[in-house]
């Protein structure tokens, strides 16, 4: 990554998240240093998020994610920085991993602002620490907006059955009657809509 001007250096940069994940992925702990040399070769301003994911998870791979957290939270305080939505994530990634699920419900749901694809996975999140409730409201916008991600859509008749909404499963039924009629799918969802937890 020479240092030069214009394109060549956006385009350089762009790349970082990519080497990064690689760096990560096979332990080259050389390789990071060597990285963070050539991202000392750009101007600060333009280096700087770069600089914090590359020294993030370098953090991550030496064993301390504390650190790591600290170097991704910098990425957070420019809400145009390129590199934002994998800060969140690491955070996100992290404080799963270390149980801190207030810190990790605040990054998902940033990611979520920034894109609605994490609106499942949030759902998700949410089932997971006992916020059934909530993870149904995403779920109901994010199948009206998508109703042909059957996924979601078999995860809210699920959550709709486990609190005793059987006639909420109902629409979800005749959706996919006309999405997919046959599906194996629509018997699962048969199943949920007739039945009840004893």
């Amino acid at each position: 990554m020479p240092r030069v001007q214009g394109e060549t250096i956006n385009y350089g940069l762009q790349n970082v998240v990519a080497r990064v994940s690689e760096l990560f992925r096979t332990r080259d702990y050389l390789g990071f240093d060597y990285l963070l040399t050539m991202l000392g070769q750009y101007p600060e301003e333009m280096a700087f998020p770069y600089l914090c994911i590359t020294q993030g998870m370098k953090a991550e791979l030496e064993g301390d994610p504390g650190q790591a957290v600290k170097h991704y939270h910098a990425v957070l305080d420019n809400i145009e920085s390129p590199v934002i939505e994998f800060a969140l994530k690491r955070i996100a990634h992290i404080c799963m991993n270390a149980g801190d699920m207030e810190n990790a419900v605040y990054a998902v749901d940033s990611l979520v602002h920034i894109s609605d694809r994490y609106v499942p996975f949030f759902a998700n999140l949410l089932t997971s620490i006992g916020q059934p409730e909530d993870a149904i409201a995403l779920y109901e916008q994010y199948t009206g907006q998508h109703p042909g991600d059957m996924g979601s859509v078999e995860k809210l008749a699920v959550l709709y059955h486990k609190l005793g909404r059987q006639d909420d499963i109902v629409p979800l039924l005749q959706s996919v009657e006309q999405l997919a009629p046959g599906s194996e799918m629509l018997g699962r969802l048969k199943l949920l809509c007739s039945s009840s937890l004893p």
